[in-house]
């Protein structure tokens, strides 16, 4: 394959030029993949300049997205993108957030990780288990996933188990100024909540309010159709809004840690005065080679359950490890 050949180049602050392949930019490293390192990951500020005869999907900090071939210029630290033989322009390095490889093959378009734990002491007699897992599907400007998670606590003591079961479909198209287009579909359990089943369909429209090339904010407004299968009580149609902000902060200095957090608020339009909460917060830490242990709290509050004697809030703290690709 013509693209697998190392003929890339980079020049590194101490003035060596590496020859080797591009493989991608993110979270402020460029792996870089030669015949005598293999794959390295070198931090970005630590590259003056960067030369290519492929052509990448190239993102910048303020807006745009761009398939491109990337060369050098006069001058250290800049980036003359040549979109065709007509189209052209030069960007400092450190307004590049992110390089992705045109990959041709299906398969080198997934990512993903999983992750799995499990808690038991003896003293409380409660059994926790946690698992979750996502495969993200890109292609220039538009991106696929599926997110799964299962949690389970068995008190043995109250003879009493919970369960917590969800599943999210995603579509996401980037448009111009880091607005993008989403849509979506899932299906939830809580039974701390008094819910069987909800299924969701929705779509909207957001902006990433910040994007460096170690965090990302992001600010969506939806509108969102349900129906609920109560634990206990009638099915029903439901129709609500989604407020949804989502921050995601990463340091790639070994060992490398990322840190995602965000909040969903569910106003109803068809039941006056219900809103519902939802807040997660999960940080992970390399331990070995993409192997990383991850700590996860989760928050759901509905002030009007499916089930009219339900508990209002639902919340839990949850280790596990996992792995990442």
């Amino acid at each position: 394959m013509l693209q697998a050949q190392k003929t890339d180049l980079i020049k590194l602050v101490n003035g060596d030029w590496v020859t080797g392949e591009i493989k991608t930019l993110q979270y402020g490293v460029l792996q870089y993949k030669t015949d005598g390192m293999s794959t390295v990951d070198v931090k970005w500020d630590h590259v003056t300049q960067i030369k290519s005869k492929f052509k990448f999907e190239v993102t910048l900090d303020k807006g745009g997205e761009y398939l491109a071939y990337i060369d050098t210029t006069s001058k250290l630290n800049e980036v003359n993108l040549i979109v065709n033989s007509k189209i052209s322009f030069i960007v400092k390095r450190s307004e590049i957030v992110r390089i992705s490889k045109i990959r041709d093959a299906f398969w080198d378009k997934f990512s993903g990780g999983f992750s799995f734990g499990l808690n038991y002491t003896r003293g409380s007699n409660i059994l926790n288990y946690d698992l979750s897992g996502d495969l993200s599907y890109r292609v220039f400007r538009s991106e696929t996933s599926l997110k799964v998670s299962s949690n389970l606590t068995n008190d043995k003591n109250a003879d009493n188990k919970t369960t917590k079961n969800n599943a999210d479909l995603r579509f996401n198209k980037d448009m111009a100024k880091h607005w993008f287009y989403a849509a979506f579909s899932s299906a939830e359990e809580n039974s701390q909540l008094g819910l069987d089943l909800r299924m969701s369909l929705g779509s909207g429209f957001g902006k990433r309010l910040l994007y460096t090339a170690r965090s990302v904010l992001q600010l969506s407004i939806n509108l969102v159709g349900n129906r609920e299968w109560p634990s206990d009580g009638e099915q029903k149609n439901n129709l609500e809004g989604l407020l949804y902000l989502e921050y995601r902060i990463f340091n790639n200095a070994p060992p490398k840690t990322k840190l995602l957090s965000y909040v969903a608020l569910y106003p109803s339009l068809t039941e006056k005065g219900r809103i519902r909460t939802d807040l997660n917060l999960e940080g992970s830490i390399e331990i070995w080679n993409n192997f990383v242990y991850k700590l996860k709290y989760y928050y759901n509050a509905d002030n009007q359950p499916a089930t009219a004697d339900a508990d209002h809030v639902d919340w839990g703290v949850t280790t596990s490890v996992g792995y990442t690709f």
